[in-house]
């Protein structure tokens, strides 16, 4: 059984660690809306002619 306190001395820890804890969350947040929004970019078609890419003989343009 979890022990539960009345002091009031652990009121402004109990209220900063939950301030803290929104923050991680909207830090996660926001995280993973940029990654969904560059995810198409990062992984979406490309065009390796212009790239500068190796070409069949192993050499760079």
């Amino acid at each position: 059984m979890p022990i539960v306190s009345d002091d009031p001395i652990w009121w402004p820890t109990i209220s900063l660690f939950r301030g803290l804890s929104y923050v991680q969350v909207a830090s996660l947040i926001v995280v993973v809306y940029d990654w969904a929004l560059t995810f198409g970019q990062e992984v979406g078609p490309r065009d390796y002619r212009s790239s500068g890419s190796l070409t069949k003989n192993g050499s760079t343009d």
